[in-house]
C-alpha cells in the first residue's frame, strides 16, 4: 500500500522494525514512549509501506535524526549514569525474596509495589507503577499457587532457565566496559538495521523466529542456543507498558490479546495519520475489541494478529509467538 500521509518535517525510518512482527511493534511502541520526555516536542509516530514492509516513522519535531532519537531513549534508559539505576521494579522483593518472574508473587506483596510506586508516581515519572500495571494484578490469582495472573506476555517463566524480570534486569545492565552489556550500538542496530540475531539469550520470546518446533526442525531444537536482537527486546519491554493487565470478572485481560476466543492471540494495529503516544495508547485499547470499523475511522489501515503458540511436553513447556497473520477491517 502507497503512503498516502504528507510528511511535514523530518521523519526518521525505523528500518528494523517490522510491523508484521509483534517484538518489532513492542519495540515501536517502546521507542514512542521513550522519545517522550518533558519539555520537549511531543514525538509522532506513523506506519508506511518501505521495502515490502510495514516500517515506523517517527518524527520529534522539524529534525528528526538517528542521532537525536537514540540520545533521547539513552537519556530516558539511562545509558550516561547506569550507577544511578533505581528500577527496584525489575528485581522486586517481599518477605527477604527477590522475586526473577512474576509468577509465585503473593498478592499482598504485589500489593505492596503497587502502593509504593503510587507513592513515587509523578506526572512525567512514573516508570514503577506502568510497569506494575503491565506486569499483573493482585485481584487476580492463579488457581495452582494462589499467586497473582500475570500478563498474558509472560512467555518465560524458568522453564526455559530464563525469568522475566531477571532478563528485564540484565537487559538494563549499561557498563560500557563489559562486553556482554547493552550498549547504544545494540539500540542502533536493532532500529536502523535488518536484524542480524547475533545475541545471546536475554530475549522475551515474543519473536515468532522464537517458536522452533521439533517436528518442523532437522534436529532437536531444546539444545540450539537462542540468538536474540538485545536492543529490539528491551525497547519492547519498554513498550509492554502501553498494554496493562486488568481484572475482567475472575480473569487477567491484557489489553492488546482476544478476550472472548479460545485461543490466546494478539492483535496490534498499523496506522497511517501520525499519533502521539496518549493517541497511540487509545487506539491500540480498541484493537482487540469488536470495533474494527471505528479503528478503521482512526486511521488504522492493517490488523496483524499472532497466536500464543505452547511447545514442549508438560513442565517443560514454552511459549512463542506464531507468525502474524493479517485480519481484515
Amino acid at each position: 500500500m502507497a503512503d498516502h500521509v504528507a510528511e511535514s518535517g523530518a521523519w526518521l525510518s525505523l528500518r528494523g522494525l517490522d510491523g508484521a512482527n509483534p517484538l518489532a511493534f513492542l519495540a515501536a511502541l517502546g521507542v514512542l514512549r521513550l522519545a517522550t520526555v518533558p519539555d520537549e516536542p511531543r514525538p509522532r509516530m506513523r506506519w508506511a509501506m518501505r521495502e515490502g514492509r510495514w516500517t515506523p516513522l517517527l518524527s520529534t519535531g522539524d529534525q528528526t535524526d538517528a542521532d537525536l532519537v537514540l540520545n533521547r531513549i539513552g537519556r530516558r534508559l539511562g545509558l550516561e549514569d547506569p550507577k544511578r539505576d533505581t528500577r527496584w521494579y525489575l528485581s522486586p522483593q517481599f518477605g527477604g525474596k527477590i522475586y526473577k518472574n512474576l509468577k509465585n508473587i503473593p498478592p499482598a506483596g504485589f500489593r505492596d509495589w503497587c502502593l509504593r510506586a503510587r507513592s513515587e508516581a509523578r506526572l512525567f515519572s512514573r516508570d514503577a507503577a506502568d510497569f506494575l500495571c503491565a506486569y499483573g494484578c493482585e485481584s487476580v490469582t492463579t488457581k495452582s499457587e494462589g499467586a497473582i495472573a500475570p500478563t498474558k506476555l509472560h512467555f518465560i517463566d524458568g522453564t526455559s532457565r530464563q525469568n522475566y524480570l531477571e532478563t528485564a534486569k540484565n537487559l538494563h545492565e549499561f557498563d560500557r566496559s563489559q562486553p556482554r552489556h547493552i550498549k547504544e550500538s545494540h539500540l542502533r542496530s536493532a532500529l536502523l538495521e535488518i536484524w542480524k540475531y547475533e545475541d545471546n539469550r536475554l530475549g522475551f520470546r515474543w519473536d515468532p523466529a522464537d517458536l522452533r518446533q521439533h517436528a518442523l526442525m532437522a534436529d532437536d531444537p531444546s539444545p540450539l542456543p537462542t540468538q536474540t536482537v538485545w536492543g529490539a527486546n528491551l525497547l519492547a519491554f519498554h513498550g509492554t507498558t502501553l498494554l496493562p493487565s486488568f481484572p475482567v470478572g475472575n480473569r487477567l485481560a491484557t489489553v492488546g490479546f482476544l478476550a472472548n476466543s479460545s485461543r490466546q492471540s494478539m492483535r496490534w494495529p498499523i496506522w497511517e495519520p501520525p499519533a502521539t503516544l496518549d493517541v497511540t495508547r487509545t487506539v491500540l485499547g480498541l484493537t482487540a475489541g469488536d470495533l474494527l470499523s471505528e479503528l478503521k475511522t482512526r486511521g488504522v489501515v492493517q490488523i496483524f494478529e499472532s497466536d500464543k503458540v505452547q511447545t514442549g511436553e508438560s513442565g517443560r513447556a514454552i511459549w512463542s509467538f506464531s507468525p502474524a497473520r493479517a485480519v481484515g477491517l
